[in-house]
């Protein structure tokens, strides 16, 4: 695996040496640095919980599992076309885990909003750890979501190529 020398790689990759489970390698090695970057001015600027530990953990390990139940839904070593089919799927599906997720999340936070002001202040705590949790399940159930049918796509795609 190239991890500096790009031109090296951009010449495996024209000359096909780069095997579909070492494509999967590349996009699971991706992913994860993007989901660490994603979470490193969140654990760098707040205090960091349990919660925020939780959700790191949870999103990268449903990011590889994911990201290996999509490329057995491709066909394994033998299948082609996982990281097109990735790319291209990833926009509607993605679209729609902001719309239907941070949808739900918007307005669970408009309307516990009416409620909050008029709580007693000493029951600050317990609104900061049910915010965080309820942001932890919307990000959780919305990686979920977005694997589940990114397999469930290219599953498809798979069982239909060439119809």
């Amino acid at each position: 695996m190239y991890l500096w020398n790009t031109r090296e790689l951009a010449e495996s990759l024209a000359k096909g040496k780069v095997s579909p489970k070492e494509k999967l390698l590349y996009l699971i090695v991706g992913q994860t640095l993007y989901i660490l970057f994603s979470f490193a001015p969140l654990l760098a600027s707040t205090p960091i919980d349990w919660i925020d530990i939780g959700e790191v953990i949870s999103v990268l390990s449903i990011t590889v599992i994911g990201l290996y139940f999509s490329y057995k839904s491709n066909g394994g070593e033998s299948g082609s076309g996982l990281l097109e089919y990735f790319v291209c799927l990833t926009v509607p599906l993605f679209i729609k885990v902001i719309v239907f997720f941070w949808g739900l999340y918007a307005a669970f936070f408009w309307t516990t909003g009416f409620f909050v002001a008029k709580l007693p202040s000493d029951l600050d705590q317990v609104l900061y750890y049910t915010y965080k949790g309820v942001t932890f399940f919307v990000v959780v159930a919305a990686t979920l979501f977005f694997y589940w049918r990114m397999s469930f796509h290219i599953k498809f795609i798979r069982m239909n190529r060439g119809s």
